[in-house]
């Protein structure tokens, strides 16, 4: 069995992780001398509280914490228990759990030895190789130990495993079936230093020189700050990794290994807690997307993070610099008038990395009419782009201009970047032996209330030429005036609806785009309906026929 010195202290700890790479080493050794399926022998637990067990006087009881409690009696006897969980390294590694209680006898509450009257300790290892459930206790009275110094303070408790008076019993269930029971020595510590409280275990099992180390709490939990982040790309970006054990105390001392995954994957890299238990990471991201930082306690100091380690992530989203191009696509397009075109403007920084979060101002200039919209805005999206989108009912040739706003301040500027396209409106095409009549003298009250009347016919010829004329009267008095038509540029008829396209005066004067659409509901012209478009922007809006009849056929 290998010595030890029982007045270590928390500063110990460190070296004992250390030590963890080369005693698992000799349990692969050990494990190759014994059977396939691995007895226990070293266990170790190191526990880790808030508080220290200090100032039990005589008379009165004191409580640590959930980790370890005292209580000490007038006679100078008292009872220590505890509660442990942690990661087992070795042949079970896996999570562990133990409670104990110890009693020691009466005596000379300065006196620096009382025996030990009662041991009982049960723990279990729960790992993916099996299931350990046993339980440790007092085989024999045992001699005064090494407890305690002035007014009943707590200094330490230990049952040397040479004495053979404290053994252990296990039933081991591996998840290859069937079960066995082991049994050996045990040694137990248990000691308080500064604020806060330790303890050590290990047992050396009779049937086997197969190492088991358990460690308990110190590194129980990491977590990462900030949780999350939003840059731009080519900024650098720092987390911190905070290791606690169950108890919520900062753990000095942890290897934490940082690993990236996502748009700007990092090798992996190791820091070390100071004293406050953290540690930094930093890395600069130079492609837009979302990252996930994982911190992983390397708690058996082997330079490989295994699924029993604790981790904790952050999340982080890096976007574009600032835009300096922006391209608006289609480039060019050729659509029926009153149909729905759409451009998609995408801003690209130096790097060709989309520009997300940037307000891009859209402008329509050209010679067609009745747009539903000339100009607008939309905010880039996390691949850089906005959408803008518009109508026009009269043909010609258009420009969208795209400006993002690189400055934020809300203007687009002519030093920022810019983008164009091209869109082509055209009539529809006509349909042949379509024909459209008025009679009966139409007439409709206009959307501005005046009194409109209405006349004239429009037909298309079985080579898709057209011909015909319109009249249209706004009797005021919101808007008096008279249309007609010059030229009958195209008509398409489909089922009781019928759109008719020209040019025409006003007021015998100018040249205007019209567009008129009726429907024919009944032969009697009863449910008809007419509706006229200006290139001036006058619409009458589609209207009931107050008198009149239209006739719309196909011969």
């Amino acid at each position: 069995m290998k010595s030890r010195s029982f007045s270590r202290r928390l500063g110990t700890f460190a070296a004992t992780a250390l030590a963890v790479a080369a005693v698992l080493a000799m349990a692969d050794s050990a494990a190759a001398q014994t059977s396939s399926v691995p007895t226990l022998f070293g266990e170790e637990l190191y526990s880790c509280a808030n508080t220290p067990v200090s100032g039990c006087r005589s008379g009165l009881n004191e409580q640590g914490t959930q980790a370890f409690q005292v209580r000490c009696n007038a006679d100078g006897s008292g009872t220590i228990s505890w509660q442990a969980t942690g990661l087992a390294i070795g042949p079970y590694s896996g999570f562990f759990t133990e409670s104990g209680r110890a009693d020691f006898g009466s005596g000379d509450p300065l006196s620096v030895g009382k025996p030990l009257t009662s041991v009982q300790i049960t723990f279990r290892i729960e790992s993916p190789l099996g299931v350990v459930e046993g339980r440790k206790y007092l085989s024999e009275p045992s001699p005064p130990l090494n407890y305690g110094f002035g007014r009943c303070s707590l200094t330490s408790l230990q049952a040397g495993a040479s004495s053979g008076i404290l053994r252990y019993e296990a039933v081991i269930y591996p998840s290859t079936g069937g079960s066995f029971q082991d049994e050996g020595r045990a040694y137990f510590h248990v000691f308080t230093f500064g604020s806060q409280t330790t303890g050590q275990e290990e047992l050396l099992s009779d049937a086997g020189q197969v190492l088991e180390y358990f460690y308990s709490d110190l590194a129980g939990s990491v977590t990462v700050a900030p949780a999350t982040d939003t840059n731009t790309v080519g900024d650098q970006h720092c987390v911190t990794a905070t290791v606690r054990n169950a108890y919520l105390i900062n753990q000095s001392d942890v290897n934490v290994v940082f690993s990236v995954t996502g748009a700007n994957p990092q090798t992996s890299s190791t820091r070390t807690t100071d004293a406050n238990g953290q540690a930094i990471y930093c890395y600069t991201g130079t492609n837009v997307g979302t990252d996930t930082i994982t911190a992983a306690a390397d708690v058996d100091r082997d330079g490989t993070v295994e699924p029993l380690e604790p981790s904790g992530t952050a999340t982080k989203i890096y976007i574009g610099a600032n835009p300096t191009t922006v391209t608006v696509s289609p480039t060019s397009d050729t659509n029926t008038v009153g149909d729905q075109h759409c451009v998609t403007a995408t801003a690209r920084d130096a790097s060709g990395n989309p520009s997300a979060n940037y307000r891009v101002f859209f402008t329509v200039t050209g010679t067609t009419l009745g747009r539903t919209a000339s100009s607008g805005s939309a905010v880039t999206n996390a691949s850089g782009e906005a959408t803008f989108c518009y109508t026009a009912q009269f043909p010609g040739t258009d420009t969208i201009s795209a400006v993002v706003d690189a400055d934020k301040d809300g203007t687009a500027e002519a030093t920022e970047p810019r983008g164009t396209a091209t869109k082509v409106y055209v009539l529809p095409v006509s349909t042949p032996l379509c024909q459209v009549s008025i009679s009966d003298g139409g007439w409709i009250t206009a959307a501005n209330g005046d009194r409109a009347s209405f006349g004239g016919n429009a037909k298309v010829a079985k080579n898709g030429s057209t011909q015909g004329e319109q009249v249209y009267q706004d009797h005021g008095p919101a808007q008096p005036f008279t249309v007609k038509s010059t030229n009958i540029l195209a008509v398409t008829c489909s089922g009781t609806e019928a759109t008719i396209y020209g040019t025409a005066t006003i007021d015998g004067v100018g040249q205007f785009f019209f567009r008129i659409q009726v429907s024919d509901v009944t032969k009697s012209g009863k449910g008809d309906r007419y509706g006229i478009l200006l290139s001036n922007g006058y619409y009458s809006g589609d209207q009931p026929l107050r008198g009149g009849n239209i006739t719309i056929l196909r011969k």
